[in-house]
C-alpha cells in the first residue's frame, strides 16, 4: 500500500489571523479568540479540529453507506469538547451528537457510526487516544 502525503500551509495574514491552504488551494481562515487578542471573526484552531472531526464522521459514514447501496438524506453532527485546565489544555472529553435521516435501518447505522468513529475516521481515532470520546445518534 502506498502512503498518502497530505500537505497544508499556514500563512500569517495580519494581527492574529492565519490563512490555511491545502495542497489543492482550498482556504480556511483561523484566528485567536478575543481573550488572546483575536477579533473573534474566525474559528480558533481547536474548534476547527472539532469541525474537522464532524466532517470526517459525515464523509466516512456516507462512503460506507454508499458502498452498501444506501445513502442518507440528512446528516448533522455537533461535536463538543471539554478541555483540561492544565497545559497543554488538550481535550479531556469529546462528544459527537449525530442526527441522520434516510431509508436506513437503526442497527446498521449504529454499527457503521461505531466503525467510522473507532476505525475509519483518522481524526476521531487520534482524538480518542487522548480524550474520552463518546457519541450518540438519532434517526428522525
Amino acid at each position: 500500500m502506498s502512503k498518502d502525503t497530505l500537505k497544508a500551509s499556514v500563512s500569517w495574514q495580519k494581527d492574529m489571523e492565519y490563512l490555511c491552504k491545502d495542497s489543492v488551494g482550498h482556504e480556511i481562515l483561523f484566528g485567536a479568540s478575543k481573550a488572546f487578542g483575536g477579533t473573534g471573526e474566525y474559528p480558533i484552531p481547536l474548534e476547527g479540529l472539532l469541525a474537522t472531526a464532524g466532517a470526517c464522521i459525515a464523509v466516512n459514514t456516507q462512503i460506507i453507506l454508499r458502498q452498501r447501496g444506501k445513502d442518507y438524506t440528512y446528516f448533522n453532527v455537533e461535536v463538543q469538547g471539554t478541555r483540561k485546565d492544565e497545559y497543554p489544555r488538550i481535550f479531556e472529553k469529546i462528544h459527537a451528537k449525530i442526527k441522520i435521516k434516510g431509508n436506513l435501518e437503526k442497527d446498521e447505522v449504529k454499527e457503521i457510526i461505531q466503525e467510522v468513529i473507532t476505525k475509519f475516521c483518522p481524526i476521531t481515532v487520534i482524538l480518542g487516544l487522548t480524550a474520552e470520546l463518546t457519541w450518540d445518534y438519532t434517526m428522525d
